[in-house]
């Protein structure tokens, strides 16, 4: 009997602590410590072979696919996907780990269901589809402690647990994986663009070589700065909300389109939006984009529709608002725009006396009108800075006789390939803001501040400016004889003993070489230049200003050049300062400085040495005296 009531109590001890077992075991296996299961990836193979996708999370159901220009949201409407998005997403499901496996016949062992791990009504449901394989994940609930998530395929009894950072990697809607961008091309492919806008005629930019240009409603050069700010706005366009169909209500798609798009202002008739179309390279068709009426519910924003996808949405302003400059905006406000290494000539008409340059045979200009002579290129190049940097403030309908209106001047600038004539029309007597000013062949005047043109008008009016204030220009090697001839009367010379690289000799066998004082007339002569030009033609009033009878008269031979002899002529005072001088032969009057009129007045010989009387030896030496 004891030995009955013992086996009894044993029996129950087992079955209790069989019990016990049993129950721990369920519990470590629903809190996520299974027994069995080797670690690894969630996912054996590599995704770079998936070309769909399908997301349900949260009520909403998303799909993508994958085709020639990259991803497609494709449900529940048509829309771009953001590249980044959709590879970020398929980063991460193939980084997720395998942490532990419960396999199906340990769950029938315990007695245990998917639906207690959450996979029969998962929080969320993915498909990963490529052409050789497709797989189906449930993810359901988090474990006890919620560092690890189950996790299990279709047709698959097993238990998964991976990382909880999966459930977070989906998007918490499917328009988190659109792309925000309105426009996506490529911005160096885009080679003309076409603006409709109501109010406003047609207008049609295009890339040439040169740059940009207004093609329609007129030919001109387009404001390069005002058109790369459009592509900028282009480019950082951004949807801000997809409108039609609302997100909430994607049947929406199937409701009368037109009625809803005219409501949106983006009809093809509608009279309140813009229509952009861009023509690419490869592309002859192009891209259009529609912008219409301001959204009310998102300040900033206007309603938009691009050809490349079907939903109506929300974009910030700044596109449509330089879409609607006005063609002054686009146009190139400068008025002339060249290389001045190009230009050749520059001639200027409507002032007396006429001023024309011309670019030299050595590419130096030349003044060939009012006086024939070098010109002096730092105002010349001045003039031609002067010139480009004129600025439209507006622009008019040109006047076919503004030449031939009192007091206009004309500009006529001729290069190797091109040439422009200039007409500053004339003014009405009164000060005005701005000046009209016409290019040949253009149908419009720009408008050109009076400020600007003054500085051009400056120039114009001093054509003596531009004579070149350098009287002579001869290098040492190439003077053969000096002569100098002064108002007192004196005379001195010197010459070359024989070739360039020979010494000096005095014209006055009784008078040495001031070697020092030479170098210094040399020096001068190599590039002799006035403070200012007094004026251009010689023809008059020559007593005056002392040429007659000359301070300093320099005559010097040369070696061999187009003319043998220069002669130097230095006369009376100038007004303030220095003294007039001309060159002989040529039909302007220079002024020097008086530090340049004392070096020429300075004797490039020296003094008579005094004679000491020889000693008589024939006479015997005389006794000093007391």
């Amino acid at each position: 009997m004891p030995s009955f009531r013992t086996t009894l109590v044993l029996l129950a001890a087992c079955l209790g602590c069989g019990m016990l077992l049993w129950v721990l075991n369920r519990s470590d296996l629903r809190a996520g410590r299974p027994a069995s299961g080797a670690p690894g990836s969630l996912f054996p193979a590599p995704l770079r072979e998936t070309d769909y996708l399908m997301i349900e999370r949260n009520g909403y159901r998303a799909e993508l696919q994958r085709g020639a220009d990259g991803w497609m949201i494709t449900h529940p409407l048509s829309a771009y996907a953001s590249q980044t998005a959709v590879q970020r997403l398929l980063d991460s499901l193939e980084r997720a780990p395998l942490r532990a496996r419960i396999e199906a016949h340990e769950l029938a062992l315990r007695e245990l269901t998917l639906a207690d791990f959450g996979l029969l009504k998962p929080q969320a449901r993915l498909v990963v589809a490529g052409p050789r394989a497709r797989a189906e994940l449930m993810l359901g609930q988090l474990t006890g402690t919620s560092n690890e998530l189950f996790a299990g395929f279709m047709n698959s009894g097993d238990v998964l647990l991976t990382d909880p950072a999966l459930l977070a990697a989906l998007p918490a809607s499917p328009f988190a994986l659109s792309d925000s961008s309105l426009f996506r091309g490529e911005r160096r492919r885009i080679n003309a663009i076409g603006l409709r806008r109501s109010g406003q005629p047609y207008l049609k930019l295009a890339r040439e070589p040169g740059g940009w240009m207004i093609t329609q409603p007129l030919a001109a050069r387009a404001d390069e700065t005002a058109v790369a700010a459009l592509l900028d706005a282009l480019e950082e366009a951004r949807i801000a909300r997809f409108v039609w169909p609302a997100p909430d209500r994607p049947d929406d798609a199937g409701a009368s389109r037109p009625s809803q798009l005219s409501r949106f202002g983006l009809a093809e008739e509608s009279e309140q939006g813009v229509q952009l179309q861009l023509w690419m390279t490869g592309d002859p068709v192009g891209r259009r984009i529609r912008l219409g009426t301001p959204v009310e519910s998102l300040p900033g924003h206007v309603h938009a529709l691009a050809e490349d996808g079907p939903a109506v949405v929300a974009v910030t302003n700044t596109l449509d608002a330089m879409a609607r400059q006005p063609l002054a905006a686009l146009r190139d406000k400068r008025i002339l725009v060249f290389a001045p290494d190009a230009l050749d000539l520059v001639t200027v008409q409507g002032m007396e006396p006429p001023l024309a340059l011309r670019r030299g045979a050595e590419d130096d200009w030349e003044l060939t009108s009012p006086v024939a002579g070098p010109a002096e290129s730092g105002q010349v190049a001045l003039l031609l800075e002067a010139l480009l940097a004129l600025r439209a403030a507006g622009f008019e309908p040109a006047d076919p006789a503004a030449a031939a209106t009192a007091g206009a001047l004309q500009v006529d600038l001729a290069g190797r390939a091109t040439a422009w004539r200039l007409v500053r029309a004339g003014g009405s007597g009164g000060v005005e803001a701005t000046v009209r000013i016409g290019l040949t062949n253009e149908t419009t005047a720009y408008q050109v501040p009076t400020s600007q043109w003054a500085r051009v008008d400056a120039l114009l009016r001093c054509p003596a400016t531009f004579r070149s204030r350098t009287l002579v220009r001869l290098p040492a090697e190439g003077i053969r004889r000096l002569a100098v001839k002064r108002a007192d009367g004196t005379q001195e010379a010197v010459e070359r003993e024989g070739n360039a690289g020979a010494g000096w000799r005095s014209s006055a066998p009784d008078r040495a070489i001031n070697r020092v004082a030479l170098d210094n007339w040399l020096q001068q002569l190599a590039h002799l230049r006035a403070a200012r030009i007094a004026s251009l033609g010689t023809d008059a009033g020559a007593d005056p200003r002392g040429f007659d009878a000359p301070q300093v008269e320099v005559t010097i031979d040369l070696t061999a050049q187009d003319r043998l002899r220069r002669i130097l002529i230095v006369g009376g005072p100038a007004p303030g300062e220095g003294r007039l001088a001309m060159v002989k032969g040529d039909d302007t009057v220079f002024v020097l400085d008086a530090e340049t009129c004392l070096l020429l007045e300075q004797s490039f010989l020296l003094p008579v040495e005094p004679r000491v009387p020889d000693i008589d030896t024939t006479r015997p030496p005389q006794p000093e005296t007391l």
